[in-house]
């Protein structure tokens, strides 16, 4: 692990310092794991204070799985100011815990009553520390921001706005700002052909690659995760002579779900209606000459109308256990949120984990 980089507030952006009120810096930085087996951390990286002791006790033995209650110990020593402040979110799937320390010295903070599935996972993956690198109002303003990159077009009529399939334009910037911030990519405002009447279908070949974005919170978190500069994959196939369009669709702003054939006719209007960025990419001749259209075909025929298959989504993003991590997102971070998503939208968790 020594090797691995360690993210902190300064770091974890492509432009650093990140502006505290911008989308996804609300998301604290990893600072440790405690339990029984890993019992302290040595933290220099507080925000206030430049000495954090971190320690684990437990009143249990262990034995049938009993930890009993659970006391984290925090000293605080060295703060840069009279007045600055480090807060915390100590964290499993099973309990949450926000504690912010003001004052130098030492803090007890106690989970008593533990359930038998919270001291199983303490013992086993111990109780995670995140520290949120901004104060309570710039965390509060980029939680606003981030929603915003995500409200707006939300369905399939054209003709209505915000609610309707069309990106808004705050969505549209809030979402070129969090790319370029957090990735490095810039995209800039050109003239662009109107692909519904003026690009040329013929132009299209089955295999050919058809790379979209759509600026809606979604993409651009799945370009940031995969480290791609597109949000959604498309692919030309030809049956009998005919221009489809083949791919796995479940966005809420799509006529059609699962996996899916449309006639260029339909995706093109379609696409539009929804404000996708599309880039024709052919193949090369060589892959051309590779290709077996035929084999694509039985395959996709196979396969028509299975859903769009979010586990395969989710552990695509999520390659390894910890080498593959984008900046914002902590080590063990994901079944915090999930949790915290399940209390309130169950179903969303059941797509993506059963």
């Amino acid at each position: 692990m020594a090797s691995k980089k360690i993210y902190t507030c300064d770091n974890r952006g492509n432009v650093n310092p990140l502006d505290p009120d911008d989308a996804g810096v609300f998301i604290p930085v990893n600072v440790g794991t405690l339990n029984f087996e890993s019992s302290s951390i040595s933290y220099t990286a507080g925000t206030c204070f430049k000495n954090i002791q971190f320690s684990y006790s437990q009143t249990g033995n262990g034995l049938n799985g009993d930890i009993g209650d659970v006391t984290l110990t925090i000293d605080t020593e060295d703060a840069g100011s009279l007045f600055c402040k480090d807060w915390f979110f100590f964290a499993t799937s099973s309990l949450q815990h926000v504690e912010t320390f003001y004052l130098s010295g030492k803090h007890i903070v106690t989970f008593k009553n533990l359930s038998s599935d919270a001291m199983a996972e303490i013992a086993d993956s111990g109780i995670r520390v995140y520290m949120f690198c901004d104060g309570y109002s710039d965390t509060l303003i980029s939680v606003y921001n981030s929603v915003l990159c995500f409200f707006g077009g939300l369905g399939t009529d054209p003709n209505e706005p915000i609610y309707g399939s069309h990106v808004p334009d705050y969505m549209e910037q809030h979402n070129v700002k969090f790319l370029s911030e957090m990735m490095g990519y810039n995209l800039t405002v050109r003239d662009v052909q109107d692909y519904t009447a003026e690009y040329d279908p013929s132009l299209i070949q089955s295999g050919d690659f058809i790379s979209i974005t759509r600026l809606d919170g979604v993409d651009p978190i799945i370009m940031y995760g995969s480290g791609s500069h597109a949000g959604h994959s498309v692919m030309a196939l030809r049956f009998d002579g005919e221009l489809y369009l083949i791919e796995s669709q479940d966005g809420w702003y799509w006529p059609r779900h699962g996996i899916q054939r449309n006639k260029w006719s339909d995706w093109i209007q379609w696409a539009k209606n929804a404000d996708f960025h599309v880039s024709h990419m052919p193949l090369s001749p060589e892959a051309r000459a590779r290709f077996n259209e035929t084999a694509a075909q039985e395959f996709f025929l196979r396969t028509e109308g299975l859903p769009y298959g979010y586990h395969n989504f989710l552990f695509g993003w999520i390659d390894t256990a910890v080498d593959n991590w984008p900046p914002l997102l902590p080590v063990g971070f994901v079944p915090v949120v999930f949790s915290l998503i399940e209390d309130f939208s169950p179903n969303t968790t059941n797509i993506f984990i059963t």
